[in-house]
């Protein structure tokens, strides 16, 4: 397949998921939270904001790296370095 078409069936298929992913949301909190917890339905736009704002909060809006395992050192370099640092 050439590259515009394999760009453009990428970007329609991540489209049709992020609609997939918030019409699912929007069924599943407009049959729970109206009846458990009073409030109104919300609308195809209140549910990506709602998922929007979620993401923001808990940290799933990092595009440069999801590894986590990065900012701590090694294990065969701390071990090594806490004895130093302890004994010295």
């Amino acid at each position: 397949m050439e590259p515009i078409a394999t760009t453009v069936v990428s970007i329609a298929a991540v489209l049709i998921g992020f609609v997939l992913l918030v019409l699912v949301f929007r069924w599943i909190w407009n049959r729970t939270v109206p009846a458990v917890f009073g409030l109104k339905e919300i609308t195809f736009w209140q549910a990506v904001g709602i998922l929007l704002l979620a993401s923001i909060l808990t940290g799933g809006h990092r595009i440069v790296s999801t590894d986590v395992t990065s900012a701590f050192p090694k294990r065969s370099e701390a071990p090594a370095a806490a004895i130093l640092t302890f004994l010295g």
